[in-house]
């Protein structure tokens, strides 16, 4: 059996730099506990459940699996434990983990890779709730889908408008 005492350390950063406990983190990622805990201890993933703690954790590949450069690439500073000293020492810290939606009024902040994990666990799961968040799967995307129609119609008014009032110009310079 293939151990890598390097990689399953990483792994275990990035489960303790979440503040999780390797059941919890195990649940978070979709695979199960004893599945995932050989993990930290140097077995080595399948390639599956490898691109689901990449996109759990949302950190880079080449990272994960070498150890080379980044955790997360532009986050340097934010991680000196895991990347080393930034080359440029007294610059701005940048940006901390990818991967995220930006709030707006109608949002909080997720992680979409996390958002789609827990939406395939819930459905999975064969329980009300599975049934549940697929009809509003369902609703939601027809919503989404009649708010894009409405400004499609919208635009196409407006382009009306504009091109009769074009017309109605021209007609006004021909008649005068």
């Amino acid at each position: 059996m293939d151990k890598d005492l390097k990689l399953g350390e990483r792994i275990a950063w990035l489960r303790k730099n979440r503040n999780l406990e390797q059941n919890k983190a195990a649940q978070a990622i979709g695979i199960k506990f004893h599945t995932y805990q050989p993990y930290e201890y140097g077995k080595n993933p399948s390639r599956k459940n490898l691109e689901l703690i990449l996109n759990f954790y949302g950190c880079s590949r080449s990272w994960l699996l070498t150890g080379e450069g980044e955790p997360f690439p532009g986050a340097r500073q934010k991680y000196p434990e895991v990347c080393g000293p930034s080359e440029s020492p007294g610059t701005a810290p940048e940006s901390p983990l990818p991967a995220t939606v930006p709030a707006t009024p109608y949002t909080q902040e997720f992680r979409i890779s996390e958002a789609l994990q827990m939406t395939a666990r819930v459905l999975e799961s064969g329980t009300s709730y599975a049934t549940a968040l697929y009809l509003n799967i369902q609703h939601f995307d027809r919503a989404v889908t009649a708010e894009e129609r409405i400004a499609q119609i919208e635009q196409n008014q407006a382009d009306l408008q504009a091109k009769n009032m074009s017309f109605e110009q021209q007609m006004q310079s021909i008649i005068l």
